[in-house]
Order: structure tokens, then sequence, then C-alpha cells
């Protein structure tokens, strides 16, 4: 791994992603689904224009996803009081699909952290901390 920051940020969330592949096999659920059904997991219920804001995805992709994933069974579409809007909330089978796939990343990142020196561990624990907090700041 080059020594330039960018380019072990950049090769970190690559290993992530490959973390990501490896816990959920690309036939089984896209990278889109289990970030919507993340998403929805985190708001019980959501409309779909907030899905769009939240995950920086278009509405068609939205749509195309919400799709698939009632398809699988996994998200149910409510109608509210206005006609207009519609919720979006996890199925038993998505809620399930979500904790288990937050259990797996959790299980894979404590195996791996501990395999980090604790010194090391938690210099790159408080600038990953930093990091955010400016990303919070910029958002």
């Amino acid at each position: 791994m080059n020594g330039d920051p960018v380019n072990q940020i950049l090769e970190l969330k690559k290993s992530l992603n490959m973390l990501y592949r490896k816990i959920i096999p690309e036939e089984e659920i896209k990278k889109t689904e289990i970030i919507i059904l993340l998403k929805i997991n985190d708001e019980e219920k959501i409309t779909p224009s907030r899905l769009s804001k939240l995950t920086g995805f278009s509405k068609s992709m939205i749509t195309m996803t919400l799709v698939n994933l009632e398809k699988k069974d996994m998200i149910i579409k409510l109608k509210g009081s206005d006609r207009r809007i519609s919720y979006i909330i996890l199925t038993e089978k998505g809620k399930n699909y979500a904790e288990n796939f937050i259990d797996d990343i959790k299980k894979n990142l404590s195996e791996l952290i501990k395999k980090i020196p604790e010194k090391d561990f938690k210099d790159f624990s408080s600038c990953l901390k930093q990091m955010n907090n400016y990303l919070k700041f910029l958002i």
C-alpha cells in the first residue's frame, strides 16, 4: 500500500468492499439493495425520497431497487394518509437480513481489530473520529 493517505483510504475502502462480498455473494443481493435495507432498518419507516437523499441514489435507482426488494419479500410499501406519499418498512425477512449482515460485519471487523496492536488501533480510531467529525461538518 502506498504511503499516501488518500491512496490508503481508497485501498481500505476496496478491502471493505471485498469483505462485504465475502459475506454476501453478488447473486444473493446487490450492494444497492443492502445499502437501502440498512437505511430502512435505521429509520424503521421511510419514504423513497428520504432514501434517495440519504443514499445519494437517483429516484429511479431507488424505485428499481425497492421493486427488487419487494419481490424478495424484504420490504412492504405502505400508503400514507396523503395518497401521494408511500412509506417503506422492512418485513421480518428484511429485518433479519439487515441485522445478520450487521452482525457478520461486526464479527469480521472484530477479528481484524484483534490482530492490530492496541496502540496502533487507538491511533487509528482517533484518526477515524477526527475524519468523521470533519466530514459531518462538510455535509
